[in-house]
């Protein structure tokens, strides 16, 4: 996807965002906050020159990114990076039920009314920081 649609697929999300209780809908808010960081992730990384527009990521860590890619990722994308794994980590936990390995049993834990927040804390930071790379 090329960077504008990133830009634009990320302000849909966004929209989409301002319209649920993070609270009440904190499922939605957490998926959410994983497509969009993506999405801001992807847009990062095009105008960053770190992967070209045909390859986008999935996730953090999908598809592998090539060692010729992860050579130019520095410090501050690195952090938002690791930001957006915490992400991952409770959409996988909140909306999946994975607690562990793909293989093992799942369950849904008890919600934690912080999860979404710091979901969404971690997406406007992201936001934020692509804000800045697009001025670059």
């Amino acid at each position: 996807m090329d960077l504008e649609t990133h830009i634009a697929l990320a302000q849909r999300w966004d929209v989409t965002l301002s319209k649920i209780d993070p609270q009440e809908d904190h499922t939605a808010a957490i998926e959410i906050c994983m497509m969009m960081g993506t999405t801001l992730l992807n847009a990062i990384f095009h105008k960053r020159g770190i992967r070209e527009e045909a390859y986008d990521q999935n996730h953090t860590t999908r598809p592998p990114i090539p060692p010729e890619a992860e050579a130019r990722i520095t410090p501050d994308v690195r952090a938002i990076m690791d930001d957006l794994h915490y992400v991952e980590q409770m959409r996988g936990l909140h909306c999946r039920g994975i607690s562990g390995k793909l293989r093992d049993a799942r369950d849904l834990p008890d919600w934690n009314p912080e999860v979404s927040m710091r979901c969404i804390a971690i997406i406007r930071n992201m936001q934020a920081f692509t804000e800045q790379v697009m001025g670059e």
